[in-house]
């Protein structure tokens, strides 16, 4: 910025040579360089910076006419200039830095929004087809049994390992697709609770008797202990039996030779919940444990200790989740604790009865 001295009016630089050459002082000086062109007598030239960077420059001629007191003002004015361009620089980065915060929020909501309707379409698409497929495979499972007692009937005994083969393998088959729809009902938000009064002893029998010769298959021993006087329970029957087979299957699965626990209690050590309203399943095992490291995944869907424990132990690896989101959906929580190479131990704390304004 060049005043003209006297008039105090802004100069055109193309009507004044002088100009050009006070504009080349002082870009030389902002770049650094060292300029060999000199400057009027009794002129000042003042920087004007803003964090020690150079924005340009005050020039002033007649300066011999200025007092102390003016030549302070005049450093006072130009410090306050710098820092109202300095200012006005932070509003123009923080209007741009808004903006683009501002776009990246839109974008991101969008993304958000787009992956909510894909999570949703994929969960009714999972639940629509393995509906479809539970069919055609509940047919195959009921024939091959027809077969099978044809079989032993008419003496074809040499056929009904084959037969009992195809009945294993699809109701396996029919696990897994099970356990597919309910999860996909989960994340649709359509899995509904259907609470019934049911005795607890009658339900760990139950449970005991189907995983018993899962067990055995394993050279296992189940032993069930009570360490309290149970009697009723108000909640979802069905959805605490799957849990129950699924934690007591997997402790099967994972162990040989070995032993495995199962605790029925109204009280139990290091719960945060330890109340009468709660009833608390424990299932211990001397299997083959679960690193520390893959704790916080063993809840997530298509997840096993590793992959080399996918290949060597079947299944999907979707009943700890499907377990853990059942005991959400049921206001209880399921735990977990394990050391590698000694086995784990499963925690599930779930209220003796639900409450129905907890209900979807």
């Amino acid at each position: 910025m060049v005043i003209q001295a006297g008039t105090g009016r802004f100069v055109d630089s193309t009507q004044n040579p002088e100009i050009d050459k006070i504009k080349k002082v002082c870009s030389d000086l902002i770049l650094g360089k060292d300029t060999k062109d000199e400057l009027l007598a009794n002129t000042i030239l003042i920087p004007l910076k803003t964090d020690n960077n150079p924005l340009g420059f005050i020039y002033l001629e007649d300066a011999q006419y200025l007092t102390n007191a003016d030549r302070n003002l005049i450093h006072v004015m130009v410090y306050q200039c710098a820092s109202a361009l300095n200012n006005l620089q932070l509003y123009f980065d923080l209007k741009s830095a808004h903006q683009e915060v501002s776009q990246m929020l839109e974008i991101a909501e969008q993304a958000r929004r787009m992956a909510e309707a894909a999570s949703r379409a994929k969960s009714i698409f999972l639940a629509k087809m393995s509906h479809e497929l539970r069919t055609p495979l509940n047919a195959i499972i009921g024939y091959s049994d027809l077969v099978q007692e044809d079989a032993v009937d008419l003496g074809y005994k040499d056929i009904v390992p084959d037969l009992e083969k195809i009945q294993t393998a699809g109701k396996h088959l029919l696990g897994i697709i099970s356990n597919i729809l309910d999860l996909s009902k989960i994340e649709a938000d359509k899995l509904e609770m259907h609470p019934s009064e049911f005795t607890i002893n009658d339900l760990v029998q139950e449970v005991v008797t189907i995983i018993q010769p899962i067990v055995e298959s394993k050279h296992n021993h189940l032993d069930v202990k009570y360490q309290s006087e149970l009697n009723s329970m108000c909640h979802d029957r069905h959805k605490l039996k799957l849990i129950l087979l699924n934690l007591l299957s997997n402790a099967a699965k994972f162990t040989h030779h070995g032993t495995i626990i199962f605790i029925i209690s109204d009280n139990i050590e290091n719960s945060e919940n330890v109340s009468s309203d709660y009833l608390y399943f424990q299932i211990i095992d001397t299997g083959i444990g679960i690193a520390s490291e893959r704790l916080k995944a063993i809840f997530d869907p298509f997840t096993q200790e590793d992959d080399s424990t996918t290949r060597k132990f079947e299944g999907a690896g979707l009943g700890l989740s499907i377990s853990q989101r059942f005991c959400q959906l049921m206001k209880g929580n399921i735990s977990v604790s394990s050391t590698l190479g000694k086995g784990s131990t499963f925690t599930v704390e779930m209220p003796i009865k639900i409450i129905e304004k907890s209900l979807p």
